[in-house]
């Protein structure tokens, strides 16, 4: 469980990074080197890549903490030291490691959570640089993600789209944050007016 200095920390932290008048890179960083500390994490590296064919390949990546413990290691020395989330789209994944110097405890339960809250609810922080966003396209998308995004664009709430789509609520959060995503949006009014002005006779 949480304890109500954890949520105070946090929301302090994700309020600084908000603040910043900085890029959404340095944003990322300040982001995550705080969050880093919060959990006693010795190093974190985030990694974004894009699909092509069969390929992936990375096109935006940064780190921070001790660069020694971000060299590869065997599975059996990172064990419960190691924290990864991964967010995928259509086009390209976003991966977040934490890892801890040798010698510590592993990660607790508390410290799991909170990284899980961080890494799977705060969708900027996987969002790719804005020259992929740029040229996002509907067709780009899978069947069901399209079919999503019509029913949102015709004003149908997220449970409404549930029981059309028949599927569970917690599969159309997943839809929409991977929308969000796909066109560097944050809210799903931001992706209406995108659409939108991407429409807008010239």
């Amino acid at each position: 469980m949480l304890e109500d200095i954890d949520i105070y920390e946090l929301v302090d932290l994700l309020g600084q990074a908000s603040a910043l008048d900085s890029p959404l890179p340095d944003k990322k960083q300040f982001l995550l080197d705080g969050f880093s500390k919060l959990i006693g994490a010795g190093a974190w590296s985030w990694t974004l890549t894009e699909r092509s064919g069969r390929r992936r390949s990375v096109i935006e990546s940064a780190s921070g903490g001790n660069r020694d413990l971000l060299a590869p290691q065997p599975k059996t020395r990172t064990g419960d030291r190691s924290l990864r989330f991964c967010e995928m789209s259509d086009r390209s994944a976003s991966s977040i490691l934490f890892l801890r110097r040798p010698g510590l405890p592993p990660f607790s339960a508390r410290e799991k959570m909170l990284a899980r809250i961080v890494c799977e609810e705060i969708s900027w922080l996987h969002e790719p640089p804005r020259a992929l966003t740029a040229t996002a396209t509907e067709a780009q998308l899978s069947p069901r993600r399209r079919e999503t995004l019509d029913l949102l664009l015709a004003g149908l709430s997220h449970q409404e789209v549930s029981e059309r789509m028949g599927i569970s609520p917690h599969t159309v959060h997943g839809y929409v944050k991977d929308l969000y995503r796909h066109f560097g949006q944050h809210s799903r009014a931001a992706l209406v007016t995108r659409l939108t002005d991407t429409h807008r006779p010239g």
